[in-house]
């Protein structure tokens, strides 16, 4: 099993805006991952985290690959781009 995490500095006051676009972002395509998304509650102010679970490196692969194809991406990626700041990571964890 894999698990991407994704962290994102949002820009001031748009926080609940990111996670409401990651919320509904996968929501248009047929399959999608288990997730989570994490706001701090302690840590870093104004940070958003996903977290997207595979059971292989090929569903891994094939979501971004659906997700990047879709034709509604570069709407929801245009409307993320305006909640988050430049930064942040991108991780693929294999669970031992």
């Amino acid at each position: 099993m894999y698990i991407n995490r994704r962290t994102f500095p949002t820009r001031i006051g748009r926080g609940e805006d990111s996670v409401s676009i990651m919320k509904t972002g996968a929501e248009r395509l047929g399959w999608k991952p288990i997730y989570r998304i994490l706001t701090s509650h302690f840590g870093t102010f104004g940070q958003v985290q996903l977290e997207l679970e595979f059971e292989t490196m090929a569903d891994y692969e094939q979501f971004w690959a659906d997700f990047d194809a879709a034709p509604e991406t570069a709407g929801i990626m245009a409307q993320w781009l305006e909640t988050v700041q430049e930064g942040g990571t991108n991780e693929l964890w294999e669970v031992a």
